[in-house]
């Protein structure tokens, strides 16, 4: 399995070397375009490999607090604990999406 910080620096390398948008088009730790003024709660789950960060962004429509959770698949290291993957609940229409599937790791 690719190194995800690996495929996120390929990702930037290719947009920055065609000019074009990359597959990622937003903050991938966030799972939004601008975090600018965004409070974030993580929690833990069931299982012992996943938190759940729940983002809330102010001033959406009518002024009201937009809120969204993601999902952090961790792994352990030498290092500690790192992010393996990133689940995107609130992205598409039922498909699952998540930070590996957009950047086409395996």
């Amino acid at each position: 399995m690719p190194d995800l910080t690996a495929s996120l620096l390929r990702n930037r390398r290719i947009g920055e070397e065609t000019k074009e948008e990359s597959s990622l088009d937003f903050a991938p730790l966030w799972g939004n375009q601008d975090p600018m003024g965004s409070w974030v709660t993580i929690s833990k789950t069931a299982k012992s490999d996943v938190v759940e960060v729940e983002i809330t962004q102010h001033g959406g429509p009518d002024n009201e607090p937009n809120i969204h959770s993601i999902f952090y698949t961790l792994k352990r290291s030498k290092a500690g604990w790192l992010i393996d993957d990133i689940v995107y609940p609130h992205l598409g229409d039922g498909e699952q999406y998540t930070l590996r599937n957009i950047l086409k790791t395996d």
